[in-house]
């Protein structure tokens, strides 16, 4: 797993919800990206009580990048932003699903090690 800016004792990380996006392939099968998701999601659900899940993330740059030329933005402009975008598609997506109650459904929830998830 590759090193990350955070640490996942922060106060902000075992007190809230988490959803952790989670990169495969079109063909379903996981990369280096999602690995390093994978294990991220399992340390921060071995550290908190809040529920982890993994979602996936395929398409939210194609997404945002989409709705960012629509806003009439060109690629140029998109470039140090379009992470941020990203994201957030991600973030809304999980929100409209789980609104909808499937959430379950279309995510992974990471069990803790010992625990009785």
């Amino acid at each position: 797993m590759r090193s990350t800016p955070w640490s996942v004792s922060s106060p902000n990380v075992r007190q809230r919800p988490s959803t952790w996006a989670c990169r495969a392939s079109l063909s379903g099968a996981q990369g280096a990206s999602a690995e390093d998701a994978r294990a991220i999601a399992t340390a921060v659900a071995e550290r908190c009580e809040a529920v982890v899940r993994l979602v996936d993330e395929r398409f939210s740059t194609a997404t945002a990048s989409a709705s960012m030329r629509q806003a009439g933005r060109n690629a140029k402009q998109q470039r140090q932003v379009i992470d941020q975008a990203a994201a957030v598609v991600i973030l809304e997506s999980a929100l409209d699903i789980e609104r909808r109650g499937n959430l379950s459904k279309v995510t992974e929830t990471i069990p803790r090690e010992g625990g009785d998830d």
